[in-house]
């Protein structure tokens, strides 16, 4: 009876530190996870290639204290490479100056006047990119 009851403080301590120990460890992948309802803003990223085929729609809340610029954003949620904030690849895909090929975007459907990097994200936008001829 004795051997039974050591037992089972023992299983209840490997149960109490593995709890602890995951709680410990745990940790979100992104920040932006951890956003409370109604304190976030929504917003929507299109990317396709020419002209719109092929598009893949993701969409993100962010913590509305973030103030993110879009280039932070596509930093943040894409693999992405630029230069001095001109983006030349996302999610693998390169611009090509022999193709003559470009990663444009627009803004709710209009053509985007800022660059990336100037650009602060804001509630309900949605944002297009697209890998376009750009003669």
């Amino acid at each position: 009876m004795i051997k039974q009851a050591y037992i089972l403080v023992a299983l209840a301590l490997v149960i109490v530190l593995g709890v602890a120990a995951a709680f410990l460890l745990w940790q979100p992948a992104d920040p932006d996870e951890l956003a409370e309802v109604g304190n976030t803003i929504e917003i929507k990223v299109i990317l396709s290639e020419n002209n719109g085929q092929n598009p893949i729609v993701y969409y993100f809340k962010i913590p509305s204290d973030k103030n993110y610029t879009l280039l932070e954003l596509m930093e943040r949620k894409f693999l992405i490479e630029h230069d001095n904030g001109y983006i030349t690849s996302i999610q693998g895909k390169m611009a090509s100056m022999a193709d003559q090929t470009a990663w444009m975007y627009d803004i709710n459907g209009e053509m985007a006047l800022v660059g990336a990097a100037q650009y602060r994200i804001k509630d309900g936008d949605v944002y297009h990119w697209d890998l376009r001829s750009w003669q």
